[in-house]
């Protein structure tokens, strides 16, 4: 199964039910963007409108990869100001005005349109229509996706040093990672040769890699400051970090409780996890913290496993040496039923649509309905 060729292969629309006005202290405005994260899109509006990043709000991250769109609302412009933005791949669209900003989590679900390309001898259209019947009808554990763990699948490794206050291992795992293209690889490679050479590992990071350059900054400027370096990146970006790790502890402690079921297995961020056949009981399962409060279920018990293998306890996500990163924990449901899910075969490639809640993935629905049993 091969996805995301072209940006245009995967589109996402954010599914809110925001009521406006004519007058309002945030303007509304609905975000097109292609190839670009949020966290880009929204730094180039903030630069082309001369305001800060903090009077822009969003509800949710988008696929960088991929056709996306979403509401997002600046604290004091007009909508004069928001029609003379000229952005490529960006397309601003004015909607009215509010008196409420937008927060992570403001929106209701997604609606997903993607193109799969099968490899010979998968799944046939009619096999595919079978299995979304049968996923829709029972369910899909609710695992979060290879994008909540980046490019290279270690975003959760960052987060575990990042929670044991190893701040240096955490940046050598952000700053040395597999990219995908053979510039950032190469670069990739230089760092680690080179750590701690910070004006020579500067000069061979990619222009695009504009988040690795501001780090090396801090570090060519201020060396040994770890800590420091990670304050370079906004809140929501080393929240990233912290949110993988507790995904990850999340993903394999759902997968222990799923074993006992009859199940296949899909890849997720280099890890297998089960999948079963048959009904599952849905749950609200936590997602783990400091205030979390486990029992002596299989699913509690393999969290408390993977922390103590990983040399840690729920305490540490106060982060004393940064208390703004402190996670309480939270709650996720263990099963996603997707709406209208509907295949169709289009000339080499089979178009997918279907809708999902909040904080739900795309990729995993995918895995499903692809993966051979």
């Amino acid at each position: 199964m091969i996805i995301k060729q072209e940006p245009e292969h995967f589109f996402v629309r954010e599914i809110s039910n925001f009521s406006l006005k004519d007058s309002g202290e945030y303007a509304y405005v609905l975000l097109k963007k292609r190839n670009y994260t949020t966290d880009r899109a929204i730094s180039a509006i903030s630069r082309n409108l001369k305001v800060s990043k903090k009077r822009i709000g969003y509800a949710g991250n988008k696929d960088k990869r991929a056709l996306t769109e979403q509401t997002i609302s600046i604290w004091k412009v007009k909508k004069e100001d928001i029609e003379k933005i000229r952005l490529k791949d960006i397309e601003l669209e004015f909607l009215g005005y509010s008196d409420k900003r937008i927060c992570l989590g403001d929106l209701k679900g997604n609606f997903f349109k993607i193109s799969v390309f099968a490899e010979k001898n998968e799944l046939v259209l009619a096999e595919l229509k079978k299995q979304a019947r049968l996923l829709s009808k029972i369910g899909i554990p609710n695992y979060f996706g290879e994008q909540r763990f980046g490019s290279a699948g270690s975003n959760h490794l960052a987060g575990k040093y990042f929670l044991k206050g190893d701040f240096e291992s955490a940046l050598h795992e952000i700053l040395v990672k597999d990219i995908k293209t053979e510039e950032g690889k190469k670069a990739s490679e230089f760092i680690d040769k080179n750590w701690k050479n910070w004006k020579q590992c500067i000069n061979h990071v990619p222009k695009y890699q504009s988040l690795e350059k501001a780090i090396l900054n801090h570090l060519i400027n201020v060396p040994n400051d770890f800590a420091g370096a990670f304050r370079v990146l906004s809140k929501n970006l080393r929240r990233i970090f912290i949110h993988a790790y507790q995904s990850y502890i999340w993903n394999l402690s759902l997968s222990a409780e799923l074993e006992k079921l009859k199940h296949f297995k899909i890849n997720i961020a280099n890890q297998l996890l089960a999948v079963p056949l048959e009904s599952f009981e849905s749950k609200n399962l936590s997602i783990i913290g400091y205030d979390t409060k486990l029992d002596d279920s299989l699913f509690s018990r393999t969290s408390l496993k993977l922390l103590k293998h990983d040399k840690l306890t729920v305490d540490d996500f106060k982060l004393p040496r940064m208390p703004e990163l402190a996670a309480a924990g939270d709650k996720r449901v263990s099963k996603v039923f997707p709406k209208q899910l509907k295949i169709e075969k289009k000339k080499d490639a089979f178009q997918v649509s279907f809708s999902l809640d909040k904080g739900a993935y795309a990729t995993v629905v995918l895995k499903a309905l692809f993966s051979k049993n």
